[in-house]
């Protein structure tokens, strides 16, 4: 019959084997979220907005919305390209002169959409 402290021991190592075997799944799931995310071209903000009208505890939302501004100071990717000067912009704040001319001209901006591939694919 094993003591108590042997049971603790016990327990303790197979606590520790647990915690190992869920950050293992845990970074498999966020892989694949991440992909998933990429193919469809959904964003933070759209996640955490899914996110609270999901339920989410708003203390878990809160905590969110502190990493997506974190994840806002690093630069955007382009997610417009003027092809004839190389200038590139983010969609977020101000567009940029090139978009509003060629939007005033009828053409907008839907045409100067940078359409991403799977990781690791060239972009246009």
């Amino acid at each position: 019959m094993s003591t108590y402290g042997e049971l603790q021991e016990r327990a303790l190592k197979l606590l520790e084997q647990a915690e190992q075997q869920r950050l293992t799944e845990v970074k498999i799931a966020l892989e694949e979220i991440s992909r998933t995310m990429h193919e469809l071209d959904i964003g933070l903000d759209e996640l955490l907005v899914f996110l609270c009208s999901a339920g989410f505890r708003m203390k878990s939302a809160k905590k969110i919305a502190a990493s997506l501004r974190v994840s806002r100071a690093v630069e955007a990717q382009a997610k417009y390209v003027n092809s004839t000067t190389g200038e590139t912009w983010s969609g977020r704040g101000r567009p940029p002169r090139w978009i509003v001319e060629s939007e005033a001209k009828g053409v907008y901006r839907q045409a100067y959409q940078v359409h991403r591939g799977h990781p690791g694919e060239s972009v246009r």
